[in-house]
């Protein structure tokens, strides 16, 4: 009988952020193997590099894809390890980084553009009484043609 003292294989954590108008969503992807026993579960931890002290969250189990739920700007690193079916463990990292999108959505409030917050009642008010005032330009431009072709 053989007894699985290794760790899971190198691997290497793949990054991907699609950048949206709208919004920013952060995916990382990960897979390894173990030859002895396989590999049992994956667990992720974000690494916050923004404060005076960086500070690391809690492992939790996730699988591949896993969707960041990170939103604030700036450096992060995440960790991934894999723990084969014998206990055994391996941490691989990789660092992210958020931007700021121009527009961000504020689920059931509004819009946040360029870091002021608009709720959803002015952004309406605010189309509406734009294009309020298109439609009385466009009147008073006709009404002006046809007192001159009169």
């Amino acid at each position: 009988m053989k007894i699985d003292t290794a760790p899971p294989r190198e691997f290497i954590p793949q990054i991907k952020t699609y950048n949206q108008f709208i919004d920013y969503q952060t995916t990382v992807y990960f897979e390894t193997a173990d030859d002895a026993s396989g590999v049992d579960y994956y667990e992720v931890s974000i690494v916050d590099f923004n404060a005076k002290e960086p500070s690391r969250s809690f492992f939790t189990e996730q699988i591949s894809p896993y969707k960041i739920s990170v939103r604030e700007q700036g450096r992060y690193n995440v960790i991934i390890r894999a723990i084969d079916k014998a206990g055994n463990a391996r941490d691989e990292e990789a660092s992210f980084r958020i931007m700021t999108p121009l527009i961000t959505n504020v689920t059931g409030k509004g819009l946040e553009i360029m870091g002021s917050f608009f709720p959803w009642w002015m952004l309406g008010s605010g189309i509406f009484l734009i294009l309020a005032g298109i439609i009385a330009g466009i009147i008073s431009l006709i009404r002006r043609k046809q007192k001159s072709v009169l």
